[in-house]
């Protein structure tokens, strides 16, 4: 048995789900960004008008 054997099996776990983590770290900023701009144009056109 190598070195590397004993972090293999976190490695590969690593590598399958950290990669769709944070992938939905990143949709869920983007949504929370979408709803403060949405917001935002609700109250600016709002009061322009």
């Amino acid at each position: 048995v190598f070195m590397h054997m004993a972090w293999e099996r976190l490695a590969l776990s690593y590598a399958i789900l950290l990669p769709p983590l944070v992938l939905l770290v990143f949709v869920a900023i983007m949504v929370l960004e979408s709803d403060y701009t949405f917001l935002t144009r609700i109250v600016f056109f709002k009061s322009g008008a």
